[in-house]
């Protein structure tokens, strides 16, 4: 079962490989030239706090990945393009 921890770590994993996939050095460097708030994406990317559904929306649109894949890790046909691998599931003991 899919805890929530799990899910926050899996989802910021994504985040990570999206944000490095679109050519972005850092997550300040993203936010910066996004025009978006570096604390909470910061967060969402180490998996510390629970991504909201309009963030979700505004981040994959901006790093060019479908919401089902950062969210699931699941490949919708109209991004496959972007061949971003699909991460292993995060361990809750870390």
């Amino acid at each position: 079962m899919l805890t929530e921890m799990t899910l926050r770590k899996e989802i910021g994993i994504r985040l990570k490989q999206a944000r490095e996939k679109a050519g972005y050095i850092s997550a300040k460097e993203f936010c910066q030239k996004n025009n978006l708030p570096l604390e909470p994406y910061f967060a969402y990317e180490k998996g510390e706090a629970i991504i909201k559904i309009s963030q979700v929306l505004k981040y994959s649109e901006k790093l060019h990945v479908s919401v089902s894949w950062l969210i699931l890790g699941v490949f919708s046909e109209k991004f496959q393009k972007n061949k971003i691998s699909l991460v292993e599931p995060a361990n809750d003991n870390l």
